[in-house]
C-alpha cells in the first residue's frame, strides 16, 4: 500500500486534515472493510527540541527518590545547582515524566506527594503547549475557588 502524501513541512493544514477525518469516517461504516484507521495527531514542535522545566532543590530531591526516571535525566537533575534551576527536557521525557509522576505521586509520603504533583502540573502544562494548537484551544481553565459556605444558597 502507497503511503500518503503530507506536506513538506510534515503538518496538514486544517482543510487537509478535515478530509483525512471525513475520509477515515467514510472508510469506518459497515461493509467497507479498508483496513487500520489512526487518528494520531503530530507534534507541534521537532520531538528533539528541549524544553525548559523549572524545580527547586525539593522538588528535584523528591523526583530522584521517588520516581522510576532514567539514568540521564537523574544525573541531570542532580548536576543542577541549589535553589529554583531550570532543566532543559526533551518531549519523549516529557512525556516519560509525567507517566512516572503520576505513579510516584500515588504512593509517595506527603511531603514528596505534594511536590510530585507540583511537577506534574508543570510537565503537563508543557505537553499542552506542544499540543496547543492541533487540539484546540488548549488546556480547560480551572475554576478560581469553590463557593463559601455562607455564599451558597439552599434551595427549600
Amino acid at each position: 500500500m502507497p503511503r500518503k502524501q503530507t506536506p513538506a513541512d510534515g503538518h496538514l493544514s486544517s482543510g487537509q486534515a478535515d478530509a483525512e477525518i471525513a475520509k477515515a469516517t467514510s472508510d469506518l461504516l459497515p461493509g467497507d472493510d479498508s483496513g487500520v484507521t489512526s487518528f494520531h495527531l503530530k507534534q507541534a514542535q521537532n520531538p528533539s527540541d528541549s524544553y525548559p522545566l523549572r524545580l527547586t532543590h525539593q522538588q528535584r530531591g523528591s523526583m530522584i527518590h521517588c520516581t522510576r526516571i532514567k539514568r540521564k535525566l537523574k544525573e541531570r537533575l542532580k548536576e543542577a545547582g541549589e535553589g529554583t534551576q531550570v532543566v532543559s527536557v526533551t518531549q519523549k521525557e516529557l512525556d516519560h515524566l509525567n507517566l512516572e509522576l503520576g505513579q510516584a505521586a500515588i504512593f509517595a509520603p506527603s511531603p514528596d506527594k505534594k511536590r510530585l504533583v507540583a511537577v506534574q502540573h508543570r510537565v503537563a502544562e508543557l505537553i499542552a503547549q506542544n499540543h496547543a494548537g492541533l487540539v484546540g484551544k488548549g488546556m480547560p481553565k480551572a475554576r478560581k475557588t469553590a463557593p463559601r459556605k455562607a455564599e451558597r444558597t439552599v434551595k427549600p
